[in-house]
């Protein structure tokens, strides 16, 4: 005699049971079939995302490539070659992947650099293993952490020579400091997972931007000197003024006095406006050519005007682009003042530089 509540329930497997006051089996949509519905509403779809996706690929691939070519030209043959070494085909792979997943032109420049860069090292060597780290890195870095990086060795050099070239560093940046303040705690903190830096914990830089640039520049973070210092300078080389300009006095060494005048930037009496930076380098270069008197003018220079204080040179560099305000600041930040780079950080950050400057900054200066 059958029980009429009773409730067999068997053989079922990967099934929806519903069960009723009796012996009903109902087997409904299992989860397999789930996934297979929304495979198939959706291949159609997923035909075009996938070939899209190829096309990207690919097209992206192709704009390495002919990258690529246009700076490889112009190169001698030995660096073609250095592409049939294992070692150089597993950069220009991991570069050109690189490149094909992010799709940022940015990255498709940075990346045939460092291959470039790569090809012209000599293998096993610490600087190609760098390289191949730095390929390794560049993609995952965002713009803030590149930005970052290359603002943090910039903060480390200091330039030397003619004012003029001085300017021409400090302007280069100006794409950087514009958006640098927007750095946040994360990217810092990104750059240190990446491998590109560390923090010092409590300790600090002990010297200052400003104060490191005011040290460096002595001779054009001056106050202009006096007019009596002036007119010593002109009679110590036979020099007179001229509504016009200058004047050499018969017996002059024409020589030095052209150097003074060019040196001092003798052109409105009497004014001084010095075109060089650093009094040290300047002594060097005319000590080789036994320039001794004008060294002694520029040291008279030196004892005969007033240092910039460190507010008039935060001053100077606020003059040339008001974003130096919070630069200055950024520099100032807990987690920047402790912050240092490692080399492939500062590798990285050279091949920016050298981008913004379109002159070679090379990673020697950092480890000379």
């Amino acid at each position: 005699m059958l029980d009429k509540n009773e409730q067999n329930i068997s053989d079922i497997s990967n099934s929806t049971i519903n069960q009723a006051n009796g012996n009903i089996i109902n087997k409904g949509v299992s989860v397999k079939d789930v996934l297979d519905i929304v495979s198939c509403v959706v291949a159609d779809k997923m035909t075009i995302y996938q070939q899209q996706a190829e096309f990207t690929a690919q097209q992206r691939l192709n704009d390495f490539k002919q990258k690529l070519v246009d700076e490889l030209k112009g190169k001698g043959e030995d660096t073609f070659k250095r592409f049939n070494q294992p070692s150089v085909q597993v950069a220009a792979r991991k570069a050109a992947l690189g490149y094909v997943q992010s799709g940022e032109i940015e990255d498709k420049d940075n990346l045939v650099d460092l291959l470039i860069e790569r090809v012209s090292v000599e293998e096993k060597t610490t600087k190609q293993h760098l390289i191949d780290e730095a390929i390794e890195i560049l993609p995952s870095l965002s713009i803030e952490c590149l930005r970052l990086l290359t603002f943090m060795a910039f903060a480390d050099l200091m330039k030397q020579g003619t004012v003029s070239d001085y300017e021409k560093w400090i302007d280069s940046v100006n794409p950087i400091i514009e958006k640098i303040s927007a750095t946040t705690r994360l990217d810092v903190d990104f750059l240190n997972q990446a491998n590109c830096s560390y923090s010092m914990g409590g300790f600090h830089n002990s010297t200052s931007f400003i104060e490191n640039q005011l040290k460096t520049c002595d001779l054009l973070f001056r106050h202009s000197p006096s007019k009596d210092f002036v007119d010593k300078l002109l009679l110590k080389f036979k020099l007179t003024h001229m509504d016009n300009g200058f004047q050499l006095i018969p017996g002059a060494d024409v020589n030095k006095g052209l150097l003074i005048i060019a040196a001092f930037g003798l052109h409105e009496y009497p004014g001084i406006k010095i075109n060089y930076t650093t009094l040290s380098s300047v002594c060097t270069g005319l000590s080789k050519h036994g320039y001794t008197d004008v060294i002694e003018a520029f040291h008279d220079y030196i004892n005969e005007t007033q240092p910039y204080t460190k507010e008039e040179v935060e001053q100077y560099f606020i003059n040339r682009n008001p974003h130096w305000r919070e630069a200055l600041d950024f520099l100032k930040r807990d987690d920047i003042t402790s912050l240092r780079l490692k080399p492939v950080g500062t590798y990285i950050a050279c091949r920016q530089l050298t981008k913004l400057t379109g002159n070679e900054v090379s990673l020697d200066i950092f480890y000379s």
